[in-house]
């Protein structure tokens, strides 16, 4: 993971001989993951290899738990 700028980092995974390269733009509200590149998925603008849909699942997922965690360690206010 690689911060660019305020609201933009991108994310990178080699696997063997194929990598894949992802937007996670978010707002303190928001996220989401966008395709930035690849190399050895076979991409060719409107289909690409199936394992990169798994690994940006994964992803979504971790970054779903982290900010399931992150939630929960914050006290919350009650009036």
């Amino acid at each position: 993971m690689r911060k660019i700028e305020p609201g933009l980092i991108v994310g990178t995974i080699q696997v063997r001989v194929h990598e894949a390269q992802v937007n996670i733009r978010y707002t303190a509200n928001t996220w989401d993951i966008t395709y930035r590149d690849s190399k050895n998925l076979k991409y060719n603008g409107e289909k690409i290899h199936s394992n990169y849909n798994k690994w940006v699942s994964k992803l979504a997922d971790a970054i779903r738990t982290q900010i399931d965690e992150d939630e929960a360690a914050v006290p919350s206010k009650k009036k």
